[in-house]
């Protein structure tokens, strides 16, 4: 992994070497077979992005599973294409679980329900940084949520 990436720069993790040879090849593979903190699972590949500066500069940038192309189905290069099909965004985002939108009206309470106390903890944080907000009240509109992001 270079320190100074290509103004696009797409990253796909992965943890174990078997992982490596399921990686797309129009991915920048990432290492994380050593990682310090394995509890912090994706979160430590993100800080050490942030941390070395590889989300700064021009371009698109972003982190993908190994599992990238199994959860969304789809390939490298039709992440790509898409992207150059619909030019001009900041972000792009990819959604395996289009539907959960439909089961739940906000991402805190599809979060709450695979993880108790979520929305709780959340609250407390906010509150915390100053952002009083009820987290259950909010809605988010289906076409513009993604509540798994590969």
């Amino acid at each position: 992994m270079s320190s100074k990436p290509a103004e696009n720069s797409i990253w796909q993790i992965y943890y174990l070497p078997e992982q490596k040879a399921n990686l797309d090849r129009d991915f920048l593979p990432w290492d994380n077979t050593v990682n310090a903190r394995p509890e912090w699972r994706e979160y430590w590949v993100f800080r050490q992005a942030q941390e070395k500066g590889l989300l700064r500069g021009p371009g698109l940038k972003g982190i993908f599973s190994w599992k990238f192309r199994e959860k969304m189905g789809l390939s490298g290069a039709q992440a790509k294409k898409f992207r150059e099909d619909h030019p001009g965004y900041d972000l792009y985002l990819f959604n395996p679980f289009p539907l959960e939108a439909l089961f739940h009206k906000n991402m805190w309470l599809q979060s709450q329900s695979f993880h108790p106390d979520f929305i709780s903890i959340s609250e407390q944080v906010m509150n915390g940084a100053g952002i009083a907000t009820s987290l259950q009240a909010l809605t988010h509109s289906p076409q513009k949520v993604v509540f798994c992001n590969y």
